[in-house]
């Protein structure tokens, strides 16, 4: 911004009137030491001492990595209007300028720039030397700003990889200074989840999705309309789900995800076997779940006669078979009557579990603790060979030895203790334990007596695919209903620990 607080004058301009000018880039500049009135204190001090008068003064609050700064256009406009004054005092050369765009410019002026701290005089007819030195400068200064967006970078890295959404908030989320990094918008999030549940319904194409997009109010975030093209975007962001990618690197983040897994899921199987939107009234159960293992192509349905649904084999290795729909809901039912368990079983399961995870914490915790204890060692180290090298006590080859030896270990100390820390809440732990085990335990009894739509839905949550072999069926679970399979038909529900529920109980309530 303009700061133009003294008015020029109404006098002969002379040769010994010069112009100030005092630039911050950031807020933290300011409260370090180098605000714009500490900067012209120390300008003015110098233009007294000098022999200078101070006819008008410039400053900025804004970056120097690019040109059109507000107030140095205004100086360098003053300047053109005025060729008597050639005179500029500025703190140093990376308060004037930081590319060399803004540095030819003054150059081309003919200005004698007296650059206070650093002690030096820049006028049109310097030794070359002088010259060089400042160019120098300017490169020095114009790399620190590419080294500090590279430093940005890293910084959104380490944010990433601790758990935090590190930039602009997608749609459906509003950005926070939480360690989260987002949360929910109260306004766009219901309206997102809306989206992921019409897309998994199979009955809408990505038009369709568009223009509920608008009839329901969802709009990107200059509250443009979703263009059509966007939506397929949309629907395969993992961020929605509490995954994120990052840099090539997937990320499980601490915020609050705004769908299951089992849902986005079901929204990228629609989107991976549909071309186009399916009718409601030729819904069949398990389309795009049926493999052939001849010629592993994918069975269709038909009805017959308006009432029977076959599924047929249309290869042409010799694998041309129809199967009725009754034989795949038979498997279906005695896979779910074998996952269902009782209420003490499923009740004593989760609690066991909730001990793990106290106790897996626990020791994660500890860890963590060793973990910061010793970074914090090291970098006290780190100050005080630094304090020994400002005091000439060491020398600069053993302090960066050492110095690069501390940061290494450093630096692995802190992607140590990023994966101890536990992922999601004890409280959302046990809620993704206990949903899928309430599902198991009702849906043998209601799958039969719901729609072909909505068996669709349930079959693409827990199962993946049927292969079908002459008439033999092998049914692959998604996870965590595949775990829950094997711990059924094995009796185990929690590996190398007792699986009988009283006496499990019994030695837990023995250590307290």
């Amino acid at each position: 911004m303009l700061f133009a607080e003294q008015a020029m004058k109404k006098q002969r301009i002379t040769s010994e009137q010069t112009v100030l000018y005092a630039r911050v880039s950031s807020r933290e500049q300011a409260e370090e030491g180098f605000s714009i009135p500490a900067q012209r204190q120390l300008l003015r001090s110098y233009a007294q001492r000098e022999g200078l008068s101070i006819l008008i003064e410039f400053s900025d609050d804004e970056t120097a990595k690019s040109t059109g700064r507000t107030g140095f256009g205004h100086m360098l406009a003053f300047f053109n209007e005025h060729p008597e004054v050639r005179h500029l005092i500025v703190e140093k050369v990376d308060r004037l300028t930081r590319n060399f765009e803004d540095y030819g410019a003054l150059k081309r002026l003919g200005l004698t720039m007296h650059f206070v701290k650093e002690g030096t005089v820049l006028h049109p007819q310097a030794h070359s030397s002088v010259r060089l030195f400042t160019g120098m400068r300017v490169l020095m200064a114009e790399h620190y700003i590419e080294n500090l967006s590279e430093e940005v970078k890293k910084g959104m890295h380490e944010k990433a990889a601790e758990g935090g959404w590190p930039t602009w908030a997608p749609l459906g989320y509003r950005n926070t200074r939480s360690p989260e990094g987002i949360e929910p918008d109260p306004e766009k999030a219901p309206l997102v989840v809306e989206l992921f549940e019409s897309a998994a319904t199979g009955a809408y194409s990505q038009l369709d999705l568009a223009k509920l997009a608008r009839r329901i109010g969802l709009r990107g975030r200059r509250g443009k309309q979703i263009a059509k093209s966007n939506i397929s975007i949309l629907l395969q962001n993992p961020v929605y789900t509490g995954t994120f990618i990052w840099g090539g690197k997937t990320y499980f983040g601490k915020y609050t995800p705004l769908i299951t897994e089992a849902l986005f899921q079901e929204v990228q199987d629609v989107l991976a076997n549909r071309t186009r939107p399916r009718g409601k009234h030729h819904t069949f159960t398990y389309t795009g779940l049926l493999r052939c293992a001849t010629c592993n192509g994918l069975l269709t349905g038909e009805r017959k006669k308006g009432r029977y649904v076959y599924y047929g084999c249309r290869g042409s290795q010799g694998c041309r078979r129809y199967y009725p729909e009754s034989t795949f809901d038979a498997e279906t039912l005695r896979i779910l009557n074998s996952l269902a368990i009782d209420d003490a079983l499923s009740e004593w399961f989760i609690t066991e579990l909730g001990y793990w995870f106290d106790d897996t914490t626990s020791n994660h915790t500890a860890h963590a603790e060793r973990l910061q204890k010793r970074t914090t060692e090291l970098e006290r180290l780190q100050a005080a060979g630094y304090e020994e090298k400002l005091l000439g006590r060491i020398d600069e080859a053993t302090w960066r030895s050492h110095h690069e030896r501390w940061q290494t270990e450093i630096d692995e100390l802190r992607t140590a203790r990023n994966t101890t820390s536990p992922l999601i809440s004890r409280d959302e732990f046990l809620r993704r334990v206990r949903t899928p085990l309430e599902l198991v335990q009702r849906a043998a009894r209601q799958y039969v007596a719901q729609s072909e739509h909505e068996k669709a839905s349930f079959l693409r949550i827990v199962c993946s695919n049927y292969t079908v072999c002459d008439g033999s069926i092998t049914v692959s679970m998604r996870s965590p209903y595949d775990a829950y399979r094997k711990a059924a038909e094995s009796g185990d529900w929690l590996g190398d620990r007792d699986s009988n529920p009283d006496s499990a109980v019994q030695s837990r309530l023995s250590y307290h």
